[in-house]
């Protein structure tokens, strides 16, 4: 989605600004709420071991980082500045469906799933009000 993204608004540098920017802030948001509150992960996680992050960020057994989703804050993120109905909506069903997969794989509490969009919104708000729209 994010390769998508870029290739139908590579053009349009406000766009690209508002989308990096939320995502950044949105990032901040999520170190602040991890550090606050460090849930423990939901009963019946299968834990993978993601052989390049696990080399670079944390170890590979670290799954406290659950509070808000980063899958769905991410996502989320593509969908707000998007211009396009048509695009805002497909990507609206793909994040929806990708919530549903982390909840099915218990991956993620439902709290998590449902804070993210929020968290994505206020930031959005947050860059735009900065911006001055």
């Amino acid at each position: 989605m994010v390769l998508i993204t870029i290739a139908l608004n590579y053009s349009n540098p406000h766009f690209m600004l508002v989308a990096l920017a939320t995502y950044c802030t949105v990032n901040y948001f999520r170190i602040i709420t991890i550090y606050l509150f460090t849930l423990e992960p939901p009963t019946g996680l299968v834990i993978l071991q993601d052989p390049f992050v696990s080399l670079i960020a944390y170890e590979n057994t670290f799954v406290k980082d659950l509070f808000f989703s980063g899958h769905i804050a991410t996502l989320m993120v593509l969908v707000f500045p998007e211009p396009k109905p048509i695009f805002r909506y497909l990507k609206l069903a793909i994040t929806l469906i990708v919530a549903i997969l982390l909840l099915i794989q218990h991956i993620h509490y439902t709290i998590d799933i449902l804070a993210a969009p929020l968290f994505s919104y206020v930031a959005y708000q947050l860059i735009q009000k900065g911006l001055g729209k």
